[in-house]
C-alpha cells in the first residue's frame, strides 16, 4: 500500500495547509509543508555541525599521532581494547556521579518528608530508614 495524502485543513499559505498522511507501515500523521521544511532546515544545520565535529576529531587524531607516533603501531585488537576500556571508564564515572546526585536527592527528600511529618503531626506509616537505599 502506498501512502495516501489528503488535505485536513485548508489555509491561504500553501506551507500551512494541514496534510493528513496514511500509509502502510502503519503511518497516520498530520503535518504541514512548513513543518517539513523546518525539519529539513534543522537537518541541514545538523549536517553542517556534524561535518565540523568530524573535522575537529580528525585534527585531534592528527595531534595525538604527532605527539605519540607509536599509536600508529598499536594493533587493531589493542586499539579496540583501549576503546572499550576508556568508554567503560567514562561510563563508570558518569554512573558514579549520578548515584551521588540521586543519593543526595533521596537524602533531601527523606529529610523533607520528616519535616513535613513533624510539622503536620502526621503518623509515621513507613519508617524513613526503610526507604533509604544507601
Amino acid at each position: 500500500m502506498e501512502n495516501k495524502y489528503t488535505v485536513k485543513k485548508k489555509n491561504k499559505n500553501p506551507n500551512d495547509i494541514l496534510i493528513h498522511k496514511i500509509g502502510y507501515e502503519p503511518i497516520d500523521a498530520s503535518f504541514t509543508i512548513g513543518q517539513v521544511l523546518a525539519q529539513i532546515a534543522q537537518f541541514e544545520k545538523l549536517v553542517i555541525q556534524n561535518k565540523g565535529q568530524a573535522d575537529i576529531h580528525d585534527a585531534e587524531m592528527e595531534n595525538v599521532v604527532a605527539n605519540h607516533p607509536n599509536i600508529k603501531k598499536i594493533t587493531e585488537k589493542t586499539k579496540q581494547a583501549c576503546f572499550v576500556y576508556v568508554n567503560s571508564l567514562i561510563a563508570k564515572e558518569k554512573c558514579e556521579a549520578e548515584v551521588k546526585a540521586y543519593q543526595e536527592s533521596i537524602d533531601n527528600q527523606l529529610k523533607e518528608i520528616d519535616i513535613i511529618r513533624k510539622e503536620l503531626k502526621l503518623p509515621t506509616v513507613v519508617k524513613i530508614k526503610d526507604l533509604n537505599v544507601k
